[in-house]
């Protein structure tokens, strides 16, 4: 009850920084998972190793983007649900959404488990670069319903305003995955696969850590199989809120994988530069998620409790610090990107494919934390269509026509060039779409004076 206090109560700025630096750094324990094992697998000096890793870089995105839908639509419908009072109401939604989404989880890892070979044909795999895939991913689809778990817990603990122990879980899956990482790679001498196992391993840690929150009774929201209920209107709340997550995360992961068809025109050297690349830059996004996971149960909780005052300040106060912190890793990123790719090969040719695409994204980042703030913004307040728009417009809009053609036309300088097209539209959708939203939250603020 603490914590819903300070949602209602506490002064904007205090809030927004006491629930961003948790969430943060939960994101970015989330984009070390993926670093760690790029790291040690580039220390196997093989690009086979190397650019299979990157090559399922997109599969492991739609296992997110499935969790997300799930996780997120459950943080921010318990958030409204909370600051509306209604806590049976709370209760019965999170029962539902944690059975259901550990249900799922079983389902994605027994389908890809059983279909390697299947995933490798969509991807255009062949040779000696399939084995690598294959090793490595099926142990990432049997880690599918922990993975799917604790997304779901996170997001419902960072829905009450408990964004603290979300984040002590994270960092505990991710210790364990810098530990096991190096032990299962070069110890074990089990390359790729071990990189996948140790993932797996650090997830299911995380997700035990995450359930004792519930099991030690500090939440005030209560798991209960009796309150399980599959009602068509609370899935349908539920979907509105997480949906444009999963489109995000399917366009980003056909955006990936047709970057890598691109990339592989110009050989395995590429993939891995561009694979490099893309976790590099994926900390910078992961931080700007993690400011809009702040923003998510402040409006959402305000929203409903009918403080719209509030909700205009946080997304204010939010959008400030994105933009600040965009703008600055554009130039650090763009300065020191041979530096950073060095970090994780010695491969110059990797190096140079690597540091000139990080360098192109790194010209139009900074449009990057306004889109991604206001599309947290409108799915927190369950506005789906607007939500829709501004996820899908920058990847389905732009990027992904605009990648089956530059490349082609100016070879790998097409690459870089089609990422700033894609963040330069996205940009202009979610600016018009956000003066709507201030025009709207305007009018019920005076409502409220008056």
């Amino acid at each position: 009850m603490k914590n819903n206090l300070k949602l209602e109560t506490e002064p904007i700025p205090i809030l927004v920084k006491s629930l961003a630096f948790p969430a943060i750094t939960g994101m970015l324990v989330n984009a070390i998972y993926n670093i760690v094992d790029t790291f040690f697998v580039g220390k196997l000096n093989d690009p086979y190793a190397l650019g299979a890793v990157s090559i399922a870089f997109p599969t492991i995105m739609i296992i997110t983007a499935i969790a997300l839908t799930l996780g997120i639509g459950l943080g921010a419908l318990l958030s409204r649900t909370l600051g509306e009072k209604k806590f049976s109401k709370a209760n019965s939604i999170f029962s539902t959404v944690i059975v259901f989404t550990f249900f799922v989880g079983i389902v994605i890892g027994i389908f890809g488990f059983f279909n390697t070979e299947f995933i490798s044909k969509i991807f255009g795999i062949n040779g000696i670069l399939k084995i690598y895939f294959k090793n490595f991913i099926r142990w990432i689809f049997l880690a599918a319903p922990f993975t799917t778990l604790n997304m779901a817990l996170n997001n419902s603990i960072r829905g009450e305003g408990n964004a603290k122990y979300s984040m002590h879980a994270l960092n505990l899956g991710a210790l364990v995955n810098v530990i096991l990482d190096p032990l299962f790679i070069f110890h074990f001498h089990l390359g790729v696969s071990g990189a996948a196992i140790a993932t797996g391993l650090s997830q299911f840690v995380s997700t035990v850590f995450l359930l004792s929150f519930y099991l030690k009774n500090n939440s005030i929201i209560k798991f209960k199989i009796k309150e399980v209920s599959f009602k068509f209107k609370m899935f349908k709340e539920l979907l509105t809120m997480g949906f444009p997550s999963f489109i995000r995360q399917i366009l980003v992961s056909l955006a990936v994988a047709l970057v890598n068809s691109a990339a592989s025109l110009f050989g395995p050297e590429a993939i891995a530069g561009l694979g490099v690349a893309m976790r590099i830059n994926s900390l910078n996004v992961f931080v700007l998620f993690g400011l809009g996971q702040a923003l998510q149960p402040i409006v959402a909780y305000n929203y409903g409790a009918k403080k719209f005052q509030r909700v205009k300040e946080s997304i204010g106060y939010t959008l400030k610090l994105a933009n600040y912190f965009s703008v600055i890793s554009s130039v650090v990123f763009f300065i020191f990107a041979k530096y950073l790719i060095a970090l994780f090969t010695k491969d110059p040719n990797i190096i140079n494919y690597g540091s000139l695409f990080l360098r192109g994204s790194a010209l139009t980042f900074s449009l990057n934390g306004f889109q991604i703030i206001i599309t947290t913004l409108f799915q927190s307040l369950g506005k789906g269509f607007y939500a829709f728009l501004t996820t899908s417009s920058r990847q389905g809009f732009f990027f992904i026509p605009v990648i089956l053609v530059l490349p082609k036309l100016i070879g790998f300088y097409g690459l870089p060039g089609t990422q700033i097209i894609g963040d330069t539209g996205g940009f202009l959708v979610a600016f018009y779409l956000y003066k709507n939203f201030k025009k709207e939250i305007g009018d019920k603020i005076k409502i409220l004076e008056k």
